[in-house]
Protein backbone atom coordinates (compact mmCIF):
# COMPACT_ATOMS: atom_id res chain seq x y z
CA UNK A 1 0.00 0.00 0.00
CA UNK A 2 1.02 3.58 -0.71
CA UNK A 3 0.71 6.71 1.43
CA UNK A 4 0.77 9.90 0.15
CA UNK A 5 0.38 13.07 2.23
CA UNK A 6 0.66 16.54 1.05
CA UNK A 7 0.95 19.71 2.84
CA UNK A 8 -2.31 22.12 2.95
CA UNK A 9 -3.35 24.13 -0.08
CA UNK A 10 -0.76 21.21 -2.40
CA UNK A 11 -3.68 18.83 -3.68
CA UNK A 12 -4.87 22.10 -5.60
CA UNK A 13 -1.59 22.13 -7.86
CA UNK A 14 -2.07 18.07 -7.75
CA UNK A 15 -4.89 18.40 -9.53
CA UNK A 16 -3.88 20.90 -11.88
CA UNK A 17 -1.43 19.06 -13.02
CA UNK A 18 -3.14 15.79 -13.63
CA UNK A 19 -5.35 17.42 -15.35
CA UNK A 20 -2.73 19.26 -17.88
CA UNK A 21 -1.48 15.45 -17.87
CA UNK A 22 -4.41 14.26 -18.77
CA UNK A 23 -6.01 16.58 -21.35
CA UNK A 24 -2.34 16.18 -23.37
CA UNK A 25 -2.49 12.93 -23.48
CA UNK A 26 -6.10 13.11 -25.01
CA UNK A 27 -5.43 15.24 -27.63
CA UNK A 28 -3.59 13.39 -30.48
CA UNK A 29 -0.16 14.51 -31.55
CA UNK A 30 -1.60 15.03 -34.97
CA UNK A 31 -4.02 18.20 -33.88
CA UNK A 32 -1.04 19.36 -32.12
CA UNK A 33 0.99 19.72 -35.41
CA UNK A 34 -1.67 20.98 -37.09
CA UNK A 35 -2.47 23.95 -34.46
CA UNK A 36 1.47 24.65 -34.24
CA UNK A 37 1.64 24.79 -38.06
CA UNK A 38 -2.06 27.25 -37.56
CA UNK A 39 0.07 29.71 -35.22
CA UNK A 40 3.33 29.75 -37.39
CA UNK A 41 1.23 30.50 -40.03
CA UNK A 42 -0.87 33.47 -38.32
CA UNK A 43 2.76 34.76 -37.18
CA UNK A 44 3.76 34.80 -40.81
CA UNK A 45 1.28 37.05 -41.66
CA UNK A 46 1.83 40.09 -39.02
CA UNK A 47 2.91 42.92 -41.12
CA UNK A 48 6.60 43.52 -40.21
CA UNK A 49 7.23 47.41 -40.15
CA UNK A 50 10.03 48.75 -41.53
CA UNK A 51 11.43 52.75 -40.82
CA UNK A 52 13.75 54.07 -43.19
CA UNK A 53 15.22 57.64 -42.22
CA UNK A 54 17.05 59.67 -45.14
CA UNK A 55 19.15 61.84 -43.08
CA UNK A 56 21.57 63.66 -45.61
CA UNK A 57 21.51 64.69 -48.73
CA UNK A 58 21.83 62.21 -51.35
CA UNK A 59 20.89 61.99 -55.19
CA UNK A 60 18.88 58.83 -57.86
CA UNK A 61 18.12 57.57 -54.11
CA UNK A 62 17.62 53.60 -54.81
CA UNK A 63 15.98 51.61 -51.17
CA UNK A 64 15.91 47.64 -51.75
CA UNK A 65 13.68 46.33 -49.40
CA UNK A 66 14.24 43.14 -49.75
CA UNK A 67 17.81 43.59 -48.24
CA UNK A 68 16.41 44.44 -44.68
CA UNK A 69 15.98 41.13 -42.29
CA UNK A 70 12.35 41.83 -41.16
CA UNK A 71 11.15 41.92 -44.41
CA UNK A 72 8.64 39.85 -45.50
CA UNK A 73 6.85 39.69 -49.07
CA UNK A 74 3.43 40.66 -49.44
CA UNK A 75 3.50 41.68 -44.49
CA UNK A 76 5.75 44.61 -44.54
CA UNK A 77 5.06 48.35 -43.84
CA UNK A 78 7.95 50.56 -45.10
CA UNK A 79 7.86 54.00 -44.08
CA UNK A 80 10.49 56.42 -46.06
CA UNK A 81 11.07 59.58 -43.78
CA UNK A 82 12.94 62.21 -45.41
CA UNK A 83 14.01 64.63 -42.17
CA UNK A 84 13.55 68.14 -42.51
CA UNK A 85 16.44 70.20 -44.22
CA UNK A 86 17.58 67.35 -46.74
CA UNK A 87 17.16 67.53 -50.20
CA UNK A 88 17.04 64.52 -52.89
CA UNK A 89 17.60 64.96 -56.36
CA UNK A 90 18.23 63.10 -59.25
CA UNK A 91 21.27 63.27 -61.67
CA UNK A 92 21.89 61.89 -64.98
CA UNK A 93 19.72 59.25 -67.27
CA UNK A 94 17.34 58.38 -63.74
CA UNK A 95 14.45 60.82 -63.76
CA UNK A 96 13.06 59.07 -60.78
CA UNK A 97 14.72 60.90 -56.89
CA UNK A 98 13.85 57.85 -54.76
CA UNK A 99 13.39 54.46 -56.07
CA UNK A 100 11.78 51.64 -53.77
CA UNK A 101 12.34 48.35 -55.26
CA UNK A 102 10.98 44.23 -54.12
CA UNK A 103 8.05 45.47 -52.71
CA UNK A 104 5.17 42.80 -53.77
CA UNK A 105 1.14 43.07 -53.63
CA UNK A 106 0.19 43.41 -50.20
CA UNK A 107 3.02 45.29 -48.73
CA UNK A 108 2.36 49.22 -48.21
CA UNK A 109 5.03 52.01 -48.91
CA UNK A 110 4.21 55.26 -46.44
CA UNK A 111 7.00 58.35 -48.08
CA UNK A 112 7.21 61.19 -45.26
CA UNK A 113 8.59 64.31 -46.75
CA UNK A 114 9.66 66.62 -43.93
CA UNK A 115 12.80 67.18 -46.69
CA UNK A 116 13.04 68.10 -50.11
CA UNK A 117 12.36 66.04 -53.29
CA UNK A 118 14.00 67.52 -56.50
CA UNK A 119 13.48 65.91 -60.42
CA UNK A 120 15.84 67.37 -62.85
CA UNK A 121 13.26 69.49 -65.13
CA UNK A 122 15.66 68.50 -68.38
CA UNK A 123 15.79 64.51 -67.50
CA UNK A 124 12.60 64.35 -65.73
CA UNK A 125 10.10 61.43 -67.68
CA UNK A 126 6.88 59.58 -66.99
CA UNK A 127 6.19 59.16 -63.97
CA UNK A 128 6.20 62.96 -62.70
CA UNK A 129 6.34 62.10 -59.16
CA UNK A 130 8.89 60.68 -57.19
CA UNK A 131 7.95 57.09 -56.39
CA UNK A 132 9.49 53.97 -58.76
CA UNK A 133 7.18 52.81 -61.92
CA UNK A 134 6.97 49.44 -59.97
CA UNK A 135 4.82 50.55 -57.36
CA UNK A 136 1.90 52.66 -59.96
CA UNK A 137 -1.10 50.46 -60.27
Amino acid sequence: MVELSFAPGQEGVLYLVAFILVIAFLIPTLDIIKYVNKGIERLKRIPAKIRIVIDKDTANLVIDVTKYKQYKAGYSDVIVKVKKGVTISTYGTMAIPIDVRGLTKGDSLMLINDGTINVDPVKQSFPKYPISKELLP
